[in-house]
């Protein structure tokens, strides 16, 4: 028993409240796009695809931080840690993909890309 409460409820009435914060955080960049404008997200109905995935990411982000948040003592530290980590991942991936890309003269090069790109995978700063 968690909190008093069974741990399926209250697993998913942690993943309802995450979900609900995605769902406004969602609402309120959507109404900033569209106020502004924004070609290149606002186009050609670009914006519902924006808000899918936000969703999305918002969804794989919230499990991955439940449970590293039980390796810190406060639940805030492991959010921004979370986040700081993954937005390095996803900069640096992104960058050893590109050099990697430009320096690419062998098989081994090529074998190396291949596998770090599989590996960045799992980071969803990386997927998105």
């Amino acid at each position: 028993m968690l909190c008093g409460v069974s741990p399926a409820l209250y697993w998913g009435s942690a993943l309802l409240w995450d979900m609900a914060i995605i769902v406004v955080n969602m609402a309120i960049t959507a109404v900033v796009l569209e106020a502004f404008h924004f070609s290149v997200f606002v186009a050609r109905n670009n914006l519902a695809a924006i808000c899918i995935l936000i969703l999305l990411y918002g969804y794989a982000c919230a499990g991955a931080v439940h449970v590293a948040e039980k390796l810190f003592s406060e639940a805030s530290l492991a959010t921004m840690l979370l986040f700081c980590g993954n937005a390095f991942v996803g900069l640096v991936g992104i960058t050893l993909l590109l050099i990697l890309d430009i320096i690419s003269e062998s098989d081994a090069t090529d074998n190396a890309r291949w596998v770090l790109h599989k590996i960045l995978l799992l980071s969803p700063q990386f997927t998105l």
